[in-house]
Protein backbone atom coordinates (compact mmCIF):
# COMPACT_ATOMS: atom_id res chain seq x y z
CA UNK A 1 0.00 0.00 0.00
CA UNK A 2 1.36 3.40 -1.01
CA UNK A 3 1.24 6.27 1.42
CA UNK A 4 -0.34 9.48 0.14
CA UNK A 5 3.04 11.20 -0.41
CA UNK A 6 4.39 8.16 -2.28
CA UNK A 7 1.25 8.06 -4.44
CA UNK A 8 1.63 11.77 -5.20
CA UNK A 9 5.31 11.28 -6.10
CA UNK A 10 4.40 8.36 -8.35
CA UNK A 11 1.67 10.36 -10.10
CA UNK A 12 3.99 13.31 -10.70
CA UNK A 13 6.79 11.03 -11.95
CA UNK A 14 4.44 9.32 -14.40
CA UNK A 15 3.14 12.68 -15.65
CA UNK A 16 6.67 13.98 -16.22
CA UNK A 17 7.70 10.72 -17.89
CA UNK A 18 4.76 10.92 -20.30
CA UNK A 19 5.38 14.57 -21.21
CA UNK A 20 9.12 14.01 -21.62
CA UNK A 21 8.40 10.91 -23.71
CA UNK A 22 6.26 12.96 -26.08
CA UNK A 23 9.08 15.47 -26.56
CA UNK A 24 11.68 12.74 -27.12
CA UNK A 25 9.50 10.61 -29.41
CA UNK A 26 9.42 13.38 -32.02
CA UNK A 27 13.04 12.52 -32.84
CA UNK A 28 12.91 8.73 -32.66
CA UNK A 29 12.33 6.25 -35.44
CA UNK A 30 9.44 3.77 -35.37
CA UNK A 31 11.34 0.97 -33.57
CA UNK A 32 12.75 3.35 -30.94
CA UNK A 33 9.29 4.82 -30.34
CA UNK A 34 7.81 1.37 -29.79
CA UNK A 35 10.62 0.58 -27.35
CA UNK A 36 10.03 3.88 -25.51
CA UNK A 37 6.32 3.04 -25.19
CA UNK A 38 6.82 -0.50 -23.87
CA UNK A 39 5.55 -1.21 -20.37
CA UNK A 40 9.05 -1.98 -19.07
CA UNK A 41 10.53 1.22 -20.54
CA UNK A 42 7.72 3.30 -19.03
CA UNK A 43 8.25 1.75 -15.60
CA UNK A 44 12.00 2.37 -15.80
CA UNK A 45 11.49 5.94 -16.97
CA UNK A 46 8.99 6.63 -14.18
CA UNK A 47 11.55 5.29 -11.67
CA UNK A 48 14.18 7.65 -13.12
CA UNK A 49 11.76 10.59 -12.83
CA UNK A 50 11.06 9.72 -9.17
CA UNK A 51 14.80 9.53 -8.44
CA UNK A 52 15.43 12.86 -10.15
CA UNK A 53 12.61 14.48 -8.15
CA UNK A 54 14.07 13.09 -4.92
CA UNK A 55 17.48 14.49 -5.91
CA UNK A 56 15.93 17.96 -6.03
CA UNK A 57 15.25 18.42 -9.74
CA UNK A 58 11.87 19.96 -10.52
CA UNK A 59 9.39 19.03 -13.21
CA UNK A 60 10.56 22.12 -15.11
CA UNK A 61 14.23 21.04 -14.85
CA UNK A 62 13.49 17.60 -16.26
CA UNK A 63 11.32 18.82 -19.14
CA UNK A 64 13.81 21.61 -19.93
CA UNK A 65 16.68 19.09 -20.05
CA UNK A 66 14.75 16.87 -22.48
CA UNK A 67 13.81 19.88 -24.62
CA UNK A 68 17.37 21.23 -24.68
CA UNK A 69 18.85 17.83 -25.55
CA UNK A 70 16.40 17.27 -28.40
CA UNK A 71 16.93 20.80 -29.73
CA UNK A 72 20.71 20.29 -29.86
CA UNK A 73 21.91 18.82 -33.16
CA UNK A 74 24.51 16.53 -31.55
CA UNK A 75 22.50 15.37 -28.54
CA UNK A 76 19.35 14.77 -30.57
CA UNK A 77 21.17 11.84 -32.22
CA UNK A 78 22.61 10.55 -28.92
CA UNK A 79 19.62 10.95 -26.58
CA UNK A 80 17.43 7.92 -27.30
CA UNK A 81 16.02 7.08 -23.87
CA UNK A 82 14.77 8.95 -20.82
CA UNK A 83 17.05 6.69 -18.74
CA UNK A 84 20.01 8.72 -19.99
CA UNK A 85 18.96 11.59 -17.71
CA UNK A 86 20.10 9.63 -14.65
CA UNK A 87 23.33 8.32 -16.16
CA UNK A 88 26.68 10.07 -15.82
CA UNK A 89 29.19 11.01 -18.49
CA UNK A 90 32.91 10.12 -18.41
CA UNK A 91 33.57 13.07 -16.07
CA UNK A 92 30.95 11.85 -13.60
CA UNK A 93 28.45 14.60 -14.45
CA UNK A 94 24.80 13.49 -14.71
CA UNK A 95 23.47 13.95 -18.23
CA UNK A 96 20.53 15.96 -16.90
CA UNK A 97 23.07 18.59 -15.80
CA UNK A 98 24.84 18.39 -19.17
CA UNK A 99 21.54 18.96 -20.97
CA UNK A 100 20.50 21.81 -18.67
CA UNK A 101 23.86 23.49 -19.30
CA UNK A 102 23.24 23.43 -23.07
CA UNK A 103 20.68 26.20 -22.80
CA UNK A 104 22.84 28.26 -20.46
CA UNK A 105 25.90 27.93 -22.72
CA UNK A 106 23.90 28.85 -25.81
CA UNK A 107 23.24 32.28 -24.34
CA UNK A 108 26.93 32.81 -23.54
CA UNK A 109 28.30 31.95 -26.99
CA UNK A 110 28.70 34.78 -29.48
CA UNK A 111 26.55 34.58 -32.57
CA UNK A 112 28.05 33.74 -35.95
CA UNK A 113 27.55 37.32 -36.98
CA UNK A 114 29.50 38.56 -33.95
CA UNK A 115 32.37 36.19 -34.74
CA UNK A 116 32.59 37.51 -38.31
CA UNK A 117 32.70 41.12 -37.16
CA UNK A 118 35.33 40.45 -34.50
Amino acid sequence: MLFRSECSEHTEAVEIMERAGVILSRYLNHVETERLNSKKAKEQAADVMRKLLKQGYTKQHILQAVTDATNNEFWRKQFRSLLKLSRKNADGVPYIDVFLALNQNAHKLPTKRARIIV
